[in-house]
């Protein structure tokens, strides 16, 4: 060092391993950052980190590219995914704003309201043939394929909108979006007999804001109590909904859950949707194993389907499982 000061030179070789580890930790901390880095970023971290070692006209060559990958054990890899990074919120967490929930808007509900008169409402989505992705094969074939009824049928789905109380109840008709281009003619004479669902259309099989007000006045205000309240999740649909005249008729409260914590919060999400896709698909592949005739996708299948199941929700035996979610 005494030299160094002395001569103003600077030691080459001991600068390089200084330089090494300085450029070996900022593309470790890149790595660890998920930061995508290719040779010419360590070129050109190398050049310009050079500069703070007294190292002049540093040239970062191949073979010290290639030293300082081997020494982090570097290679070309493909890239499996690409993922976001997560935005800077100084916000309350999800976890918060589950615990804060759950610890003060919760208990103010239950006070407040008897649990005949809680409320909640989700959209779920059912494929129009429902199959599991699993079966039994022999052990080493190198593809499994089976049949399925329509190709079609099993991408394309319908919406079933059910509410449920904190008392364990299935709440007025459900509420059915099928997934349609036009409206048959035939549309009002085929879902009359199913006098335990509304049925609707669109051409995605999703509701839309209009349904979603349509649904409070149609299904949900001529069945709801006096002074009750109503569990939403973010939907902009449902936005629109409180936002009409028709809906304060009969004091309706109405509880949005925080963002994000829907999975967490969302009765039904805790206790009925997954349950009742379960009852669909052992149902619809009791009907293949008996009935392999039976055209499943078609439309008064699924509401044949959809409405028997229901019933058997509404069942005593299911009403502990619905007041679980609150």
């Amino acid at each position: 060092i005494r030299k160094e000061i002395r001569t103003q030179k600077t030691n080459r070789k001991q600068a390089v391993e200084l330089l090494n580890d300085r450029v070996v930790n900022l593309v470790k901390a890149a790595i660890d950052n998920n930061d995508e880095i290719h040779e010419d970023f360590i070129q050109r971290t190398g050049m310009n980190q050079a500069v703070c070692f007294g190292l002049k006209n540093f040239k970062a060559s191949r073979n010290w590219v290639a030293a300082i990958k081997k020494r982090l054990n570097l290679v070309s890899r493909h890239i499996d995914r690409r993922i976001v990074k997560p935005k800077a919120n100084s916000g309350p967490s999800e976890e918060e704003k589950v615990r804060k929930f759950l610890l003060t808007e919760i208990p103010r509900l239950k006070r407040k309201y008897a649990p005949s008169n809680i409320f909640n409402v989700d959209q779920t989505s059912v494929k129009y043939e429902m199959t599991k992705n699993r079966c039994l094969d022999v052990r080493g074939k190198k593809k499994v394929e089976k049949y399925a009824q329509r190709k079609n049928a099993l991408s394309h789905s319908f919406t079933v909108n059910p509410c449920i109380s904190a008392a364990g109840e299935i709440i007025g008709k459900t509420f059915i979006t099928l997934a349609e281009q036009q409206t048959p003619r035939s549309f009002q004479r085929m879902v009359a007999p199913f006098t335990e669902l509304y049925v609707t259309n669109t051409k995605s099989g999703m509701m839309t804001s209009d349904l979603a007000i349509e649904w409070m006045e149609k299904v949900f205000m001529p069945v709801v109590p006096k002074d009750s309240v109503l569990i939403l999740d973010g939907w902009p649909g449902w936005k629109k909904m409180i936002e009409a005249n028709t809906v304060n008729s009969k004091n309706l409260e109405f509880v949005v859950l925080p963002d994000g914590t829907t999975s967490k919060l969302q009765p039904l999400d805790l206790c009925f949707n997954r349950q009742l896709k379960n009852f669909i698909r052992k149902l619809e592949t009791q009907i293949r194993y008996i009935h392999p005739n039976i055209v499943i996708a078609r439309r008064e299948r699924q509401l044949q389907i959809v409405q028997y199941i229901l019933n058997q929700f509404k069942a005593p035996r299911y009403k502990g499982l619905m007041e679980r979610g609150i």
